[in-house]
């Protein structure tokens, strides 16, 4: 099994309160080795940015995140590439913030990449 780094962006607008969930099931995959950045895709001044920043409050001391927050609203498609430009990850992949991740996801993707020798994985939902 490969022990590649795997980058996890995930762009925040308006759901704060949903965002620790998303962060915390990243956090406790069994594959270990993952970065976590975060967007803040919020104007300046809003609730919404302010609760953002509060809600990152709680990971500050944590290496693996990274916490991007430049008080513009660029859209969704948009903070994900600058989730992009600032991964260190062999691997890249999206969380949103109204979801998470089951703790076995980005194991069994880098698994599906490396046993089939492919650049891209994809999953169903569970619904």
């Amino acid at each position: 099994m490969s022990n590649e780094l795997v980058s996890v962006v995930i762009p925040t607008y308006g759901r704060s309160l949903l965002l620790k969930r998303a962060i915390t099931s990243v956090l406790e995959q069994d594959y270990k080795n993952v970065e976590v950045i975060v967007i803040n895709d919020n104007k300046k001044d809003t609730v919404d940015y302010i609760s953002t920043i509060t809600v990152m409050q709680d990971f500050d001391s944590l290496p693996n995140i990274v916490f991007i927050s430049s008080g513009e609203n660029v859209g969704g498609s948009e903070a994900r590439n600058i989730g992009i430009k600032h991964s260190s990850g062999k691997y890249i992949t999206f969380l949103d913030d109204d979801d998470y991740f089951y703790k076995n996801k980005i194991r069994k993707q880098v698994e599906h990449l490396i046993n089939n020798d492919i650049d891209v994985s994809v999953c169903d939902m569970d619904l």
